[in-house]
């Protein structure tokens, strides 16, 4: 067994302790740490309960990390362990902090679609296909993603989006023939995630 020696006040880190083992500095955790654990000078502490020590405080910074990530857009839960991959934490230090996150709603896939759907409908009016797309890339489940998908084409018609972006591009094509115009046309549009059905749709229509 080993023995807490001193628990020190950081001077430039006033929310941070120095943790001293048998007289010698094990680490630097946050106040919060020293209080969820009971951490007290003279408490005797087996290699386990230092091991636990330093994963919870690994596991805070990798919470600290992805809040910082988070605080500038929603992320999926990919996207999140993605970036704490990158960083080198430990895979149970970042399901820790992870779990953490969705428990107190700061990760939730289901919102994020939404949210992600919303905001691409917005900014770039796009087809089905590449918004499932895209969220597919994020991480998000099969299921969460056709949720989110009838809810965004349930209040934008796919056809009605594709002939508004097919009127705006058509400017840029002015002196083409009728040809090249459709082709291009389909060729945009396809990459805009609509299916070929509804390109075919849109093409009757304005020309």
């Amino acid at each position: 067994m080993s023995k807490i020696t001193a628990i020190e006040r950081q001077r430039r880190r006033p929310g941070r302790r120095s943790l001293f083992i048998d007289g010698s500095f094990l680490c630097g955790v946050d106040e919060e740490i020293v209080l969820k654990l009971n951490l007290e000078v003279g408490q005797e502490v087996n290699q386990a309960q230092i091991r636990r020590i330093i994963f919870k405080e690994e596991a805070r910074k990798a919470k600290d990390y992805a809040l910082n990530l988070l605080s500038f857009r929603p992320r999926s839960t990919r996207e999140v362990r993605d970036r704490l991959k990158r960083k080198d934490y430990d895979e149970k230090v970042i399901e820790e902090a992870v779990e953490n996150l969705k428990r107190i709603g700061l990760i939730n896939d289901e919102e994020f679609a939404r949210s992600w759907a919303q905001s691409r409908m917005q900014s770039k009016p796009m087809g089905r296909r590449l918004l499932e797309q895209e969220l597919r890339q994020k991480g998000i489940d099969k299921e969460i993603i056709e949720v989110a998908s009838e809810a965004t084409y349930g209040q934008h018609d796919e056809e009605t989006l594709a002939l508004t972006l097919a009127k705006k591009k058509l400017k840029s094509y002015r002196g083409l023939d009728d040809l090249t115009i459709k082709r291009r046309l389909y060729g945009y549009l396809g990459r805009r995630g609509f299916s070929p059905e509804t390109i075919s749709e849109v093409l009757e229509k304005i020309r």
